[in-house]
């Protein structure tokens, strides 16, 4: 009676492949999702003294398309820091950052940079001149 139960060997092989293509398939989907999945990016902005004497506060835009997805904006009282963290949230890809400079006396300056993510590490952005 057993005869009439068993599995053919076409079938046999089919369910010998299945679970192993089946967890292939899901991996291959994971590093893709994983792969265009935003993740934190550090930014720091390093000011050189000449900017740091006159300055008041900073706005970071990033940009993707020529398009703001992000920003981040400080104002600063007597004192300014020489460098500035910022760790946005962005897929993989390259952006620019619009850093607009705001300068006492109400004047200000903007800068465009380029970055592309992921990058290992902190990323470095230094700014020298005066206003």
């Amino acid at each position: 009676m057993n005869a009439y139960f068993k599995p053919s060997l076409k079938e046999s092989l089919r369910r010998r492949l299945a679970m192993p293509l089946l967890a292939l398939g899901l991996l291959g989907a994971g590093k893709l999702t994983y792969d265009e999945a935003p993740r934190e990016q550090p930014v720091q902005l390093d000011l050189a003294e000449s900017l740091r004497t006159h300055l008041e506060g900073v706005r970071l835009t990033y940009m993707e398309d020529d398009e703001a997805i992000l920003g981040t904006e400080q104002h600063f009282g007597n004192t300014v820091p020489s460098s500035l963290r910022s760790t946005p949230s962005l897929a993989p890809g390259d952006y620019q950052v619009e850093i607009e400079l705001a300068y006492k006396g109400g004047t200000s300056k903007r800068v465009r940079r380029s970055l592309t993510v992921p990058t290992a590490g902190t990323l470095h952005l230094r700014l020298d001149g005066s206003p």
